[in-house]
């Protein structure tokens, strides 16, 4: 648990912050980590993300094509003193931070939101043997990571984003491959990083999970003369639409 790092917030009385707030689905914190395009791994659920009533929100076991969710309930007051300690190692701004001595390497997103703002901090390069705030920042990952551990029950979404990604035309004339795809056309959609997404709602959403379970990242579904790898990935609490997984 965090204990130790929030006993240092506590007692060097970090800045002032606004307290938990009253609605539950409102995000507090997420982390999560973005990998340059073309990722062999798109659409990843969140590593962490916290919420008003103290719900966290972990990545789940993937089945077939389906990214799923996993919730933790946790005590309220440790929810408190998380927010707290991600004001004590400086998220309440805007930053990007870079560690010269990594090339290539995955850039890591937190997303705090308090005092009706959103502040976020991005950086490239998070290991604990560089500058001490990079050092700071990847103490308070793991602290959060092991924060999440423990017994969860799924996340049960009311609307997935399938996301269409490594697209490949269909030569003229050749025989179409790929199974059909039966939901809103990927061409109706929205462009995010990873690839072309659409929001599937209702009806919809029973009928794709069936499907992602049944198939395996790499089936390719067609659409015209194009056709895709999809992954399906449960919108989370805070999120409305395709935009939201780029930010």
């Amino acid at each position: 648990m965090l204990l130790p790092l929030v006993a240092v917030v506590l007692l060097t009385a970090c800045t002032a912050s606004s307290p938990m707030p009253d609605d539950p689905d409102q995000l507090v914190l997420r982390v999560r980590s973005v990998v340059g395009a073309p990722t062999p791994s798109p659409a990843e659920v969140p590593e962490f993300s916290l919420y008003g009533d103290g719900r966290v929100i972990r990545p789940g076991p993937r089945q077939g094509a389906l990214r799923t969710a996993e919730v933790v309930r946790v005590d309220r007051g440790w929810a408190e003193e998380v927010r707290r300690a991600a004001h004590r190692v400086g998220l309440a701004r805007n930053r990007v931070l870079d560690n010269p001595a990594v090339v290539d390497g995955a850039q890591v997103v937190f997303v705090l939101r308090s005092g009706g703002q959103r502040f976020v901090t991005r950086v490239h390069g998070l290991t604990d043997d560089s500058s001490d705030d990079l050092a700071e920042l990847a103490r308070f990952r793991r602290a959060l990571a092991e924060y999440a551990e423990g017994p969860a029950e799924p996340h049960r979404p009311t609307r997935f984003a399938a996301v269409a990604h490594a697209p490949s035309a269909v030569p003229a004339g050749g025989a179409q491959l790929g199974r059909p795809w039966p939901f809103t056309p990927f061409r109706d959609g929205r462009r995010v990083a990873e690839g072309q997404c659409v929001v599937l709602s209702g009806a919809d959403v029973r009928a794709a999970q069936d499907l992602a379970r049944e198939g395996v990242p790499d089936t390719r579904w067609s659409e015209g003369t194009t056709t895709y790898h999809v992954v399906f990935r449960p919108l989370l609490p805070d999120e409305t639409g395709c935009a939201d997984l780029d930010r």
